[in-house]
């Protein structure tokens, strides 16, 4: 029984969540970095500048600018 009462909240629960994303909800952290951020450490790294060269405006961690 409570098996087949796991399985309709799952069930329920996914169907809210794909109603929310097709609404354009976003699930998760908020992106630390604005898109024009991701630009300009794109652009370095593009440049081959190290990451360490720009980690002082302490915006980002040497991590990010990895991935």
């Amino acid at each position: 029984m409570a098996e087949f009462e796991r399985s309709l909240i799952v069930e329920r629960t996914s169907s809210r969540q794909a109603a929310a994303k097709a609404c354009g909800t976003m699930f998760g952290r908020k992106p630390r970095l604005t898109p024009a951020l991701l630009n300009y450490a794109g652009k370095r790294r593009a440049a081959r500048h190290s990451p360490e060269a720009f980690q002082g405006k302490k915006l980002w961690s040497k991590a990010v600018l990895l991935t």
